[in-house]
């Protein structure tokens, strides 16, 4: 039995064209597919029309998805990638999603990577070591890691022991081995230098006894 356009509708909110045929398919195609099918109500479709029209459908589909995953917050491609194959779009059709979202500036693994090293050592105290780490988990190359963490203040890992000593670690007694030996061993599960943390750690141990000003 020959497949049939049924209907056409234009979704103006998304930019494309809406074909449902004759065998209860729907597709999503793009004004330039519309032009260069040129099929209107009733048309017959070929096999090799239909597989154009599927493939399309999928691609702009995916696009779309892969769009508003990109805007409702920063994501890397790795994550973007991640999402899509949950939704079971093929490996051909997922390249090129993450090649026109990355062409629309909408992912960019080096630009993610910087503002994230800033924010989450500024903000959440992180270690250098802790940031790589996430990073990587996200899918970021170390190409693109390394740069971020090299834009980060030189003395910023000393400030973030510091704080987190003035602010998580304020109760415990430096004085005592055993909360010293505590409050070390946590500071360099958080990633931290062992030479920064003890660093640290003896600084404020003489200013809490008095003997730094």
């Amino acid at each position: 039995m020959t497949m049939k356009i049924e209907k056409i509708e234009y979704d103006e909110k998304k930019n494309w064209f809406v074909y449902q045929i004759s065998s209860g398919e729907i597709f999503h195609l793009t004004y330039e597919s519309y032009i260069k099918l040129a099929l209107h109500k009733g048309h017959p479709i070929s096999p090799e029309t239909h597989d154009f029209m599927e493939a399309e459908d999928q691609r702009n589909l995916a696009r779309f998805r892969g769009e508003a995953y990109a805007l409702y917050q920063p994501r890397t491609a790795f994550e973007i990638d991640q999402k899509l194959i949950r939704e079971g779009i093929r490996e051909d059709v997922r390249r090129d999603v993450l090649a026109w979202l990355e062409k629309r500036g909408l992912v960019d693994d080096a630009r993610y990577a910087a503002r994230y090293a800033q924010e989450k050592a500024r903000t959440k105290s992180w270690s250098k070591r802790k940031i790589f780490a996430m990073l990587r988990q996200k899918g970021v190359s170390p190409d693109f890691i390394r740069p971020a963490l090299d834009g980060l203040d030189n003395d910023l890992e000393r400030e973030n022991i510091e704080r987190l000593l003035d602010r998580k670690y304020r109760q415990r007694d430096l004085s005592d081995q055993k909360d010293f030996n505590r409050t070390y061993q946590a500071l360099v599960r958080r990633g931290f230098p062992s030479s920064l943390v003890l660093e640290a750690m003896k600084v404020k141990t003489k200013k809490e006894d008095g003997d730094v000003e």
